[in-house]
């Protein structure tokens, strides 16, 4: 299709884009990008460095939302399997005194920094592909994610607190020292993950 008016480029832009998206925000933008462009290149050069509309269209459906409407789901269901499997492993260390159960709590034990520099890492991916995959309107779903991911943990947290669950339960592990970067670090879970969303936001085409 042969496109000569800014008009014509941004109704078939429109016709092509998903219906999954904000159409006005978006032929805003490229009207915008427009606009830029014809400062100082004719129109023809311009609909050239834009792109085709088709090709657009295109990148817009392969990053909209309903394409990948399972990252909120896959971090809560991630975030809620790590905290089953650590009940788990108390449990069987507390209860049972297997010796497997023994030599897998004393290797978590060991290592615990490396499993909260890992889970570190996993909030901040958790921020950057909601950045990324849904523009700004995924504040709000950052948010909701990120309050029903650590709710768990919270919970945890104050039961263990007003001693509701004895603190021997998570002896060693459970120092005071560890306790303090406990409480920090969830402080820390929603700033953290509003940083690697920004940086996702800038990524994203939305």
């Amino acid at each position: 299709m042969n496109l000569i008016t800014k008009e014509e480029y941004l109704t078939e832009l429109k016709r092509l884009l998903p219906n999954t998206i904000n159409k006005t925000d978006v032929l805003k933008e490229w009207a915008q990008h427009f606009d830029d462009a014809m400062v100082d290149n004719p129109i023809e050069t311009v609909i050239e460095r834009l792109g085709n509309p088709a090709e657009i269209a295109i990148a817009y459906l392969e990053n909209t939302p309903m394409h990948k409407n399972w990252i909120a789901p896959f971090f809560i269901g991630c975030n809620g399997l790590f905290f089953i499997l650590g009940a788990l492993i108390t449990l069987a260390y507390k209860i049972t005194n297997h010796p497997i159960a023994q030599i897998i709590w004393n290797s978590l034990v060991s290592v615990a920094p490396v499993i909260m520099g890992g889970y570190l890492l996993f909030w901040v991916y958790l921020g950057f592909e909601i950045g990324r995959t849904y523009g700004v309107k995924g504040t709000k779903l950052l948010s909701k994610t990120v309050l029903l991911s650590i709710l768990p943990n919270v919970i945890l947290m104050l039961l263990t607190l007003f001693n509701w669950i004895p603190a021997e339960t998570f002896s060693p592990l459970l120092s005071p020292m560890f306790v303090f970067f406990c409480v920090i670090f969830t402080f820390l879970v929603y700033p953290i993950s509003r940083i690697a969303f920004k940086v996702g936001l800038s990524r994203s085409l939305l």
